[in-house]
């Protein structure tokens, strides 16, 4: 499910934004009909060149970074013209995914330069990041959350589980703070190590792994066993299911473009893995089990709802979840 702005504007730069979103997310329907909708994302392209000369005139010489990325926009866009008229009669569907790849990179740099700039002009108004269907990095969500619930279950107590998850966030912060210094290093975390599960956005922002191991790891150290479990399982299931299902299957808006079929996903997929595993492995009986399930679910999936780009979901859906059936369990 995606993230919209917070506050709507006219302002230039989010007419653009939200022209370069819809334009990047449509390249992900490209598999079913390509030539179809090459055709239309060629027809939505001289808005978002209209959009970009509008932006330059709002921003004038006010930041050079923003500049320097509506340029490189702007070249992007030139080049993903050109690839769209080739695929109109002969579709080429890895030149489109590398298309789409460009795109992403070109777009969630320029999100970083807006938000960085903090031009008075914008009322706080917050562009929205890209959250592209990844199967990979949905499949790895599961196998660290049911991963992580065994290990507490049968290997680590609470200390073995703390050093180990406290070990994976200083390898995290280390790596983080490298790749900022050395722009080349960002580059080959981000085009070889992590490519397979990374966001655009991590690019150029604090990756989620960074808030995921914060937000477990205070949920481990203040938490009872089940508390931790249960919050790793919802952060685990839960956002992957809403992802999928809201982006295929979403048509009923909730909040910004979050679906209410996303977050129906959300706590169906919770629900599913919490019933069976708190009655069979935390020994709770099928009433308590079902009403503390209920509870982490829906609390998980409010959490993801309102969440914005600010503090990532990773973080806030596990602590919420905890502090929601912390006086359960």
């Amino acid at each position: 499910m995606s993230v919209t702005t917070t506050t709507t504007t006219a302002h230039p730069l989010f007419q653009l934004t939200d022209e370069a979103y819809a334009l990047v997310e449509a390249l992900e329907r490209l598999q079913a009909d390509a030539e179809r909708a090459a055709r239309e994302l060629l027809d939505r392209y001289p808005r978002i060149a209209e959009r970009l000369q509008q932006a330059r005139e709002a921003v004038a010489a006010k930041r050079q970074a923003l500049d320097a990325s509506l340029d490189r926009l702007a070249e992007t866009m030139q080049q993903a013209r050109a690839r769209l008229t080739e695929a109109v009669g002969h579709v080429d569907s890895a030149a489109l995914l590398e298309t789409r790849a460009r795109l992403s990179d070109s777009y969630e740099q320029l999100v970083t330069a807006i938000r960085a700039a903090h031009l008075p002009d914008l009322a706080g108004a917050r562009p929205s990041s890209l959250r592209p269907t990844n199967y990979t990095r949905n499949l790895f969500h599961v196998t660290n959350a049911l991963l992580g619930a065994g290990l507490y279950q049968w290997v680590f107590g609470r200390l073995g589980c703390v050093v180990t998850l406290g070990s994976f966030l200083l390898t995290y912060v280390i790596l983080d703070r490298a790749r900022r210094i050395w722009p080349s290093f960002n580059e080959v975390i981000m085009d070889s190590w992590f490519k397979a599960i990374a966001r655009p956005k991590e690019r150029y922002t604090m990756p989620a792994a960074i808030w995921y191991a914060v937000g477990v790891l205070g949920v481990l150290l203040l938490a009872s066993q089940t508390v931790a479990q249960v919050a790793v399982l919802v952060v685990g299931l839960g956002d992957p299911a809403a992802s999928v299902i809201g982006k295929r299957f979403g048509r009923h808006k909730l909040v910004g473009k979050k679906s209410l079929e996303g977050t129906l996903a959300f706590v169906a997929a919770c629900l599913v893995v919490l019933v069976p595993f708190l009655v069979g492995l935390r020994g709770l009986a099928l009433g308590p089990a079902l009403l503390l399930a209920s509870v982490a679910s829906v609390a998980g999936a409010v959490a993801e709802l309102f969440g914005d780009d600010r503090i990532d979901d990773n973080f806030t859906v596990p602590v919420v979840v905890a502090l929601a059936v912390g006086w359960m369990a």
